[in-house]
């Protein structure tokens, strides 16, 4: 665990930044840190947020990017994928990049749950 963001992370979401998802996760850096970083086959991944998905779509579609990463995940041919999760105030981002932090699939925007 580490926290300091990747620098390749930051100037990748910097060259993406013009996506809702991406510019959000790129202002909230100053007050975000990588809290796991993880590289799982590109298949599981795909099926994993797949399902994912379709959860947040029946239970209101809370959680932001899902329509960007799917096709990004569908039509790479990457064997592996690197999912960087970074942690906010108000917000959790699941990043998702090729292993070499060169190509930026998608963003998802989860907003933490309110405490009472």
């Amino acid at each position: 665990m580490s926290n300091t963001v990747n620098n390749q992370l930051v100037n990748l979401l910097e060259h993406q930044r013009n996506n809702g998802n991406t510019f959000d996760c790129v202002n909230e850096l100053t007050n975000s840190f990588e809290s796991e970083n993880i590289v799982i086959p590109l298949k599981q991944a795909f099926d994993i947020y797949s399902v994912r998905s379709r959860i947040n779509a029946r239970k209101g579609g809370r959680i932001k990017g899902y329509e960007m990463l799917l096709p990004a995940l569908e039509q790479t041919s990457v064997s592996n994928v690197r999912i960087i999760r970074l942690v906010s105030e108000t917000k959790n981002y699941l990043v998702f990049t090729d292993e070499e932090y060169s190509h930026l699939f998608g963003v998802l925007n989860i907003p933490k749950k309110q405490k009472d």
